[in-house]
């Protein structure tokens, strides 16, 4: 198996590392410029220019190497023109305490429902970015940022679309632009959301015709914000654990919502199937395992219909399960489901991780994932990827237990064993 060095790429590698793995699929999509476009872009690079300005460069490279019109891999950036049909986007999230996680971490749990193919890890770094915080997480290839990620210091960020709201923006920073922005700049929830309220109250937020929901976690708590593009409400997490799936349920966010009875009901739907699992674990062994979240990411109690929605669908594309370490963040782990979570695997991948197969970056775990989902539907037997995940977890769990140890004398040792049991799992994966 062929793994790739987690280095920062200078900008000749970046520069290649486009021309392999994005040229190909980006050249092809024709942009038909107008005036309003280039005011799109325009617009959205004054905004990048104030939170991220180390993108601004990687953009360059990036339109250069592909030879592209100035701009044009700002606006793939962006996201969707507002003007076109959305399809559909819906998310499963939750949030677990330390007192009833099993492993006794704080946890951050997602499942992304998307129309999206060639789900990768980010975790590549360039030359721009190399004075912000290291991160790692899942997203689409070709887009830089991430749909959910955790950084060096213990920060984890996922994000699900709200509900549908008339106070929308465009242009702006796309929820994975605010995820990268806040995993790059932020060390704490204090951090992250000061810089998610100074985005939205700059009016520098824009997610279409939906609002959004943002959970994060840091080593020391769980926060949950919901916003429009113009109102936001937060708060901390309290209780035990905090579910989300596309409904709002702060107060003050209500007024703000133009949703329908069905998408409530298939709101609702999702959060009581994982409410449920949640407390059947509790009420068994009272405390829930990494394998308890994964059996409910893998739910298919219901349909994709609206008023009947299951967790896990036919456009389930990846899922993530962030487990804080409290006192060591870089052994914090990302287990990464890289592909529809019924398809594949929960791959761990500790934070401090420093050689990984080029295979999670380029696609083609993801791509076997879906070949799999398109032969086998979503009604598949899920035993030969839970006995995987139990024979990965046999190894990666006692490497666990040991680098903690080892973390306070040895930070270096600490990080070979993890490293060592990440690769071995890997070969488990291929």
């Amino acid at each position: 198996m062929q793994f790739q060095t987690a280095k920062d790429l200078t900008k000749a590698e970046f520069s290649e590392f486009c021309r392999r793995h994005w040229l190909p699929r980006l050249a092809q999509k024709t942009i038909e410029w107008n005036d309003e476009k280039r005011w799109a872009v325009e617009t959205y690079l004054g905004i990048v220019q104030k939170y991220a300005p180390n993108w601004l460069e990687e953009f360059e490279i990036c339109d250069k190497t592909m030879g592209l019109e100035a701009g044009s891999y700002a606006f793939f950036e962006l996201g969707k023109d507002t003007t076109k049909p959305q399809a559909p986007h819906e998310c499963t999230s939750w949030i677990l305490n330390p007192q009833i996680s099993a492993s006794g971490h704080r946890i951050l749990h997602k499942v992304r429902d998307s129309s999206s193919h060639e789900i990768v890890i980010k975790r590549l770094r360039t030359e721009c970015s190399s004075k912000t915080h290291r991160w790692l997480g899942l997203g689409d290839l070709g887009r830089m940022s991430p749909c959910m990620g955790m950084n060096e210091y213990g920060l984890a960020v996922i994000m699900n679309s709200g509900e549908p709201t008339w106070e929308n923006n465009y242009p702006g920073l796309t929820t994975p632009n605010m995820a990268r922005c806040i995993l790059e700049r932020c060390t704490s929830l204090e951090e992250a959301i000061e810089l998610y309220k100074d985005i939205i109250s700059n009016s520098c937020y824009s997610h279409s015709t939906r609002g959004s929901i943002f959970m994060m976690v840091d080593t020391r708590r769980g926060l949950i914000a919901e916003n429009t593009a113009r109102h936001f409400e937060t708060a901390f997490l309290e209780e035990s654990f905090l579910i989300r799936a596309n409904a709002w349920h702060l107060p003050g966010m209500e007024c703000h919502s133009a949703t329908t009875q069905h998408e409530i009901v298939g709101n609702v739907q999702r959060e009581c199937q994982v409410r449920e699992g949640l407390r059947n674990a509790l009420k068994e062994k009272g405390t829930v395992s990494l394998e308890n979240i994964w059996a409910i990411a893998r739910s298919r109690e219901g349909t994709i219909d609206r008023m009947n929605r299951a967790v896990c669908t036919d456009f389930s594309n990846s899922s993530s399960t962030f487990e804080i370490d409290s006192e060591y963040p870089f052994l914090s782990t990302a287990y990464l489901a890289i592909g529809p979570q019924d398809q594949t695997v929960f791959m761990p991948m500790p934070m401090c991780v420093t050689q990984y197969p080029v295979q999670m970056i380029d696609g083609t775990w993801s791509d076997a994932a879906f070949k799999s989902q398109k032969e086998l539907g979503v009604n598949s037997d899920l035993s030969k990827f839970t006995e995987l995940e139990a024979r990965m977890m046999a190894i990666y769990r006692p490497a666990q237990e040991k680098a903690r140890a080892l973390a306070a004398t040895s930070p270096e040792g600490a990080q070979a064993i993890l490293q060592a049991a990440f690769e071995e799992c890997c070969k488990y994966h291929a």
